[in-house]
């Protein structure tokens, strides 16, 4: 398909405004507007954003710096990664991505954290005050017990 045709079938589908520009075609089931080409569907932003600026830079997904899935304002997008994407936003990620101290209000430093396989973080004060909790109650003094009786009868038993 031709730029033309291309850029024919795009702009016929917008509503330009002073501020945005409003995807009116069909839409994804996540809110992003898009685009058939050849049969592939298409999100709408970044063929128009490849269209009127260029090629995305390979590894960068396109921010909507207006946060409206469905503007195509090419002023609107910026190529970032999909990390910093995330961190921009406003979900449960982003707030936890941007958070300095944990829920207690320990700092989230460098000898206070550690993380998870999955990459979130772990307040290493709370997690010490968590596992002391645990320890002073009868279930987890019987299970501290259990563990040293079965560490120490391995040790003593002959190899």
């Amino acid at each position: 398909m031709s730029d033309a045709k291309l850029r024919q079938r795009l702009f016929a589908k917008i509503r330009f405004t002073d501020a945005c520009w409003y995807w009116e075609g069909t839409r994804s089931t996540k809110g992003y507007g898009r685009i058939f080409v050849m049969r592939k569907p298409i999100q709408a932003h970044r063929a128009i954003y490849e269209l009127l600026v260029g090629p995305i830079p390979e590894g960068l997904t396109l921010d909507h710096l207006c946060r409206n899935r469905l503007c195509v304002k090419p002023e609107h997008l910026e190529p970032v990664t999909n990390r910093e994407n995330i961190r921009r936003g406003i979900g449960p990620s982003a707030q936890a991505a941007r958070a300095t101290h944990c829920r207690k209000g320990h700092a989230y430093s460098e000898e206070n954290t550690r993380r998870h396989r999955d990459g979130s973080r772990v307040c290493k004060q709370c997690d010490r005050d968590y596992q002391a909790r645990k320890a002073s109650t009868p279930e987890g003094k019987a299970a501290k017990s259990a563990r040293f009786k079965s560490w120490w009868h391995e040790r003593r038993s002959p190899q």
